[in-house]
């Protein structure tokens, strides 16, 4: 079985579907880097790890790795 995805790139809509499914991969693994970061805060709230570091320094550290994430995509060029 074969799936073919076929693009107009002169039409600006399907360059940025183009752009979208080419950086699939990347934002599924931006995904799941932050579906483990969300684990991992749970269990250290679940733990009482947090009592290590405040909760306002626990939401920007997770905010810190959530946009370093996001910053390997090239979102800009993927939503217009």
């Amino acid at each position: 079985m074969k799936g073919i995805l076929e693009f107009d790139l002169s039409d600006r809509d399907d360059r940025m579907e183009f752009a979208r499914c080419n950086a699939s991969l990347e934002m599924a693994m931006a995904l799941w880097q932050i579906e483990q970061l969300t684990r991992k805060l749970d269990d250290m709230l679940v733990h009482g790890e947090e009592q290590k570091v405040s909760p306002r320094a626990t939401i920007e550290i997770f905010k810190s790795k959530i946009f370093d994430e996001l910053s390997k995509l090239d979102l800009d060029n993927l939503i217009e």
